[in-house]
C-alpha cells in the first residue's frame, strides 16, 4: 500500500516475501542496481547482490526473520553492468499480505573508498612516525602526551604506556611554565612562523 510513496524516495526499497523473494523494488533501488524493477520481482533477494554479498545479506535476513531490526549493514554487490558497489542495507520485519520483510539500501561505495584510503594513509603515517629514529612526541592543550614514538622511548627511557598514563609536560620539560612558553614560541614569527617551532633548544628530563 506504500508503493506510490516508495516510488519517490531516494533510497532503494525492496519488499520481500517469507521465502526471500522480491515482491517490489522501487525505481531508486532499480537505478542503483542497474536493473529493470520487473527483472527482479519473483527472484530471490540474493540476486540483488550479484553473488558478492550473499553471506552478509543472508545473515541480515535471518535476523529479520527472527523479528529483529537490522541497521546499516554493509553488503557488497555487483550489478549486471559489472559495477561493484557497497550498499548500506537496513531491514525490518513486515507483516502485510505476502510481505515478510522490508529492506532499504543506499550506495556508500565512494564514502567507504574514501574511508579506506584515509585509514591506510593514517596507518602509513603512524608507522612512519613510530619507526623514525628521531624522537617525535605530541601533546594536547592540557600537556598530556597523545603521541610518543619509539625514538622518544629510546631517548627518554619512558615507554609509550608510561607517557600516556603518567607523564606530563611539567614532568618532561626542565623549568617552570615551559608548556605555555613553548605555545607562545609556536605562535610567534621567530621560530619558523606561526604554528611552527623550529631550531629551538629545550632540556627534558629522562626516566633516569
Amino acid at each position: 500500500r506504500y508503493q506510490a510513496f516508495f516510488a519517490h524516495v531516494s533510497e532503494g526499497i525492496a519488499i520481500l516475501d517469507g521465502a526471500g523473494k522480491v515482491l517490489l523494488l522501487n525505481p531508486a533501488g532499480a537505478a542503483m542496481l542497474d536493473v529493470d524493477p520487473g527483472q527482479l520481482e519473483g527472484r530471490h533477494v540474493e540476486d540483488l547482490t550479484g553473488a558478492l554479498g550473499a553471506e552478509a545479506l543472508t545473515t541480515l535476513l535471518c535476523a529479520v526473520a527472527r523479528g529483529e531490526v537490522q541497521r546499516d549493514v554493509d553488503v557488497r554487490a555487483r550489478t549486471p553492468t559489472d559495477r561493484q558497489l557497497t550498499l548500506s542495507v537496513s531491514g525490518a520485519p513486515l507483516r502485510e499480505g505476502d510481505a515478510a520483510a522490508i529492506l532499504s539500501f543506499r550506495d556508500v561505495t565512494e564514502s567507504r573508498r574514501i574511508e579506506n584510503e584515509l585509514r591506510r594513509t593514517k596507518e602509513f603515517l603512524e608507522k612512519l612516525v613510530d619507526n623514525t629514529v628521531d624522537a617525535v612526541v605530541a601533546m594536547d592543550m592540557r600537556g598530556r602526551f597523545i603521541l610518543f614514538n619509539k625514538g622518544a622511548e629510546a631517548l627518554t627511557g619512558y615507554s609509550t604506556q608510561d607517557a600516556f598514563a603518567s607523564l606530563s609536560a611539567a614532568d618532561f620539560f626542565v623549568g617552570e611554565g615551559i608548556g605555555p612558553e613553548l605555545l607562545e614560541r609556536m605562535r610567534s614569527p621567530e621560530h619558523g612562523g606561526p604554528g611552527r617551532l623550529a631550531l629551538t633548544r629545550q632540556e627534558i628530563v629522562t626516566k633516569s
